[in-house]
């Protein structure tokens, strides 16, 4: 990471067992090792509205499936009535917008109109078109269904019940927390243009990348998501394959990418920013790595941080 001029934070996973090992600073007082130092989540965040989904699945029965329309919650979206919520969580809607910074900040309510109003729909063609909007629009109808805000539904069932210390919304930020800056290396010097994260644009990407949190938080989730404090592991089955509990169906499906050698991997950015995070990891969460980052090397990385996080993940097994 330091050869590549790459600053943040990772959790590496071997045998079941975590450690920390930070790079660099994130800001210009305050290392990346210090517990309160939080990154923006970014896309890594879908996985938990794809997760309070299939909850109130299972608690609304009839009320809520995969196979429903998204015509029952928002009929005035084009082509709606040809949409499912598989569709949403798997990014093959046909619908499409882009990474927008608002004029101002948003309310929870006002994002979800503002990303129904900015994007554009399509046939759904079971053709994969990643973009925040299916995600806002999930959360959206997560508040209809539970009749509480996303904030609240993701405060008591994850951040809660999982305990998480250092997860948060971007406007319920602890006074002891402290945000990594954004910034890049001409690949020799570092620290260039040093900045935080745009709160217009953090008010707007609700359910898909609006929380602040840290890679060992993350880990917590992801392995909160099958050993029954989030979901177990038939629910899910349900999120990440399509419903089926055969690990043939690879591919991004409930907000991550699963692969058929039995790993699963992800990816998440902001605009015009240089926080970028990843997570490369086995299913059943025994090994693997968890990168934020703050800093790359513009115009051009040497290395892609999949790339990177694939690297450190076969070194952490292949290493005694």
């Amino acid at each position: 990471m330091q050869g590549q001029h790459i600053s943040g934070r990772v959790a590496i996973v071997k045998n079941g067992q975590s450690h920390s090992i930070n790079v660099g600073n994130a800001t210009s007082a305050v290392k990346n090792a210090d517990e309160n130092v939080v990154f923006p989540l970014a896309s890594l965040q879908k996985v938990i509205t794809g997760a309070i989904f299939t909850q109130l699945v299972n608690e609304t029965h009839s009320k809520l499936n995969q196979k429903e329309m998204l015509s029952d919650y928002f009929p005035k979206i084009p082509n709606a009535d040809k949409i499912t919520m598989r569709d949403l969580l798997d990014h093959v809607s046909g619908i499409d917008m882009d990474e927008l910074t608002p004029p101002n900040v948003l309310s929870e309510d006002d994002a979800i109109q503002y990303t129904i109003d900015n994007l554009k729909s399509g046939q759904p063609e079971q053709k994969f078109d990643y973009t925040n909007a299916n995600y806002t629009i999930l959360a959206g109808i997560l508040k209809k269904i539970a009749n509480q805000s996303y904030e609240q539904l993701v405060n008591t069932r994850i951040i809660q019940k999982l305990g998480l210390k250092h997860t948060f919304f971007w406007d319920q930020k602890p006074n002891n927390a402290v945000v990594a800056e954004s910034a890049h290396s001409d690949g020799k010097q570092d620290n260039q243009d040093p900045a935080f994260p745009s709160q217009a644009l953090l008010s707007s990407v609700v359910g898909a990348g609006n929380l602040y949190s840290t890679p060992e938080d993350y880990l917590k989730i992801q392995q909160g998501l099958e050993d029954g404090q989030i979901l177990i592991k038939d629910d899910y089955n349900y999120l990440a394959y399509s419903g089926h509990t055969s690990l043939g169906n690879n591919g991004y499906h409930g907000g991550l990418y699963h692969e058929d050698d039995n790993q699963k991997w992800v990816r998440g950015t902001l605009s015009n920013t240089s926080y970028e995070n990843g997570m490369d990891m086995d299913e059943d969460n025994q090994n693997g790595v968890i990168l934020f980052t703050n800093q790359h090397v513009k115009p051009e990385p040497t290395n892609t941080l999949k790339g990177l996080a694939e690297q450190i993940k076969e070194i952490v097994k292949t290493t005694d």
